[in-house]
């Protein structure tokens, strides 16, 4: 599979097989550190460990990017408060 811009392991790790304690497995597939850069790249993808939350997190249109352009990210509200405008405590 090829990783979307910003994923980082962890991110393709948790979506594919539902825990972030397959991103060592994937590091070891794919001859890659924990650190590296992978936006964009192609990936042999872990083992599910835990299909019922991967399947939950591509169902719900889940597309984490940790090293992604925060200001690119999708501001979306929070109950009744919105992200930048209202307080939250």
């Amino acid at each position: 599979m090829k990783a979307g811009q910003g994923q980082t392991l962890t991110d393709v790790a948790v979506l594919h097989s539902g825990t972030a304690e397959a991103v060592w497995d994937m590091a070891v597939r794919n001859g890659l550190s924990l650190t590296d850069s992978v936006g964009g790249g192609e990936l042999e993808l872990p083992v599910a460990t835990d299909p019922d939350t991967a399947a939950e997190l591509q169902g719900s249109g889940a597309n984490p990017a940790t090293d992604g352009d925060p200001q690119a990210l999708r501001r979306r509200p929070i109950g009744r408060a919105t992200i930048g405008k209202d307080r939250i405590w």
